[in-house]
């Protein structure tokens, strides 16, 4: 019926339609629903064009697929029958169009869309595709509710826990991610897996103080020294945590006045947050974000689950920063950290170390009160000749009565002290500032006594 020439051009666009159909087919069903509203976020700008083009016609997957079966259908079977009458022979126009749909209609068409199914083919034949939708509308549509109510609408293909894990572990040299983001990532996913136990310090390896304790230079300094910004404070045991303080609770607190610790806890009163031992992290980082008094390394006791009539003892504590390095896969070591890790136990090879005992130096010393020290100058510097202005001057000795040159006697131990002793070389000068004394001299032993600001040993300076 129809002119040579113009069936073998009908032939060639029936060849092209045909793999166009198939590549489709390949190219457009393979893109996920999912994948297309990620490009459509994160995408390049071309991508995020392409995207928008298909989604809208991808949403809707069973009337597409029918739409797209149903045109290389119908244009596989008109190039059959065009093959027949072209040829005149049944057989050969059956293995004609069967290599030619084979290679030029399913392996050409379905190699290129594969890998260029969205890029070149899927968007750039959009309107190929709304046409044919249009024109197979009639039966496709249909078939597409039957299979919606058969098989359900399609949701996309969504990634576990698991399977994303996995995906970004299997992935790690393909993509521009760096192996400490990956970590981060891969941590995350495995945050509500762990529990408390997995990273808590245990009670025995807990720096704490006991309640009674005394704020001295010694205590103090042993709290300034362990490096941590909260310590637990226990009660009789180790696993009887009764508060937490926080070390700038103390910043008013003399060294001198010896300050009971439980007159810092009964004024600032931290509360104690308490959870079981197989808390997940998940969980316990929701709690720390709540606040907790608002304070970045809150301690949180881990307890044994325990019968209802029993107690149950602290086995450890957690804070926010073990969390962190469960999320970074990493250990965080600052200036004081001794340990890098509180399970390898591994000790940091560069740790900050500062000597406070500089800082006590001076509270070793019985120091003289400003109205004694003011009497003490002035006695000296006029009644006593080595002390004369002419001789030392008024500033050195103020510094000197600062220094440690003031001592107690305490006769609880001995009945009788000497300072002196008769044949007893000796290389100090004494003044009585408080107190009284007793002086014997001469072969009759004349006593008498003398009572503040009574001197000796001028000779011996």
């Amino acid at each position: 019926i129809l002119p040579f020439w113009l069936q073998i051009i009908s032939v060639i666009c029936l060849l092209i339609f045909s793999g166009l159909f198939s590549g489709l087919n390949l190219g457009l069903m393979a893109l996920d629903v999912t994948e297309l509203d990620i490009l459509i976020n994160s995408g390049t700008k071309q991508e995020k064009k392409y995207a928008r083009a298909i989604l809208p016609l991808r949403k809707k997957g069973n009337f597409l697929l029918c739409t797209i079966l149903l045109g290389n259908v119908l244009v596989n079977n008109t190039l059959t029958i065009l093959l027949d009458d072209l040829t005149g022979s049944g057989l050969v126009a059956i293995l004609g169009s069967t290599v030619a749909i084979v290679v030029f209609g399913e392996i050409i068409p379905q190699a290129i869309c594969s890998r260029y199914g969205l890029m070149v083919i899927g968007a750039k034949t959009i309107w190929f595709t709304k046409f044919f939708t249009i024109l197979t509308f009639p039966l496709s549509y249909p078939i597409s509710l039957i299979l919606d109510c058969i098989l359900g609408k399609e949701i996309g293909y969504v990634f576990n826990r698991d399977r994303l894990r996995e995906l970004i572990r299997v992935t790690e040299d393909k993509i521009d991610l760096e192996r400490d983001e990956l970590k981060i990532i891969s941590g995350a996913l495995d945050l509500s897996k762990k529990t408390i136990a997995d990273v808590m310090t245990r009670i025995d390896d807990v720096y704490m103080i006991e309640e009674n304790s005394l704020l001295n230079f010694e205590t103090l300094n042993q709290i300034i020294c362990s490096g941590y910004s909260r310590i637990p404070v226990y009660s009789g045991s180790r696993h009887n945590i009764v508060a937490i303080f926080n070390v700038r609770d103390l910043a008013f607190v003399d060294p001198d006045d010896c300050t009971p610790l439980k007159t810092i806890l009964s004024f600032y009163k931290h509360p104690l947050h308490f959870c079981s031992i197989d808390t997940r992290l998940d969980v316990i980082l929701q709690e720390f974000k709540k606040g907790f008094n608002n304070i970045e390394k809150t301690i949180t006791e881990a307890d044994d689950v325990a019968p209802e009539d029993e107690t149950p003892d602290n086995v450890g504590i957690v804070t926010l920063e073990d969390v962190i390095e469960e999320i970074l896969q990493s250990e965080i070591v600052d200036e004081f950290d001794m340990i890098s890790d509180n399970r390898a136990k591994s000790p940091v090879k560069k740790r900050t170390t500062f000597d406070f005992s500089l800082l006590h130096k001076s509270s070793k010393h019985n120091l003289l009160s400003p109205q004694m020290a003011l009497a003490a100058f002035r006695f000296l510097s006029s009644s006593v000749s080595a002390f004369h202005p002419d001789i030392i001057s008024e500033n050195v000795l103020q510094r000197l009565l600062k220094e440690n040159v003031v001592k107690v006697l305490n006769l609880k131990s001995s009945a009788c002290h000497y300072l002196y002793q008769l044949n007893s070389p000796t290389d100090h000068f004494i003044m009585l500032l408080e107190g009284r004394v007793e002086v014997e001299f001469g072969k009759d032993k004349v006593t008498f006594e003398g009572g503040p600001f009574v001197y000796f040993g001028v000779q011996a300076i």
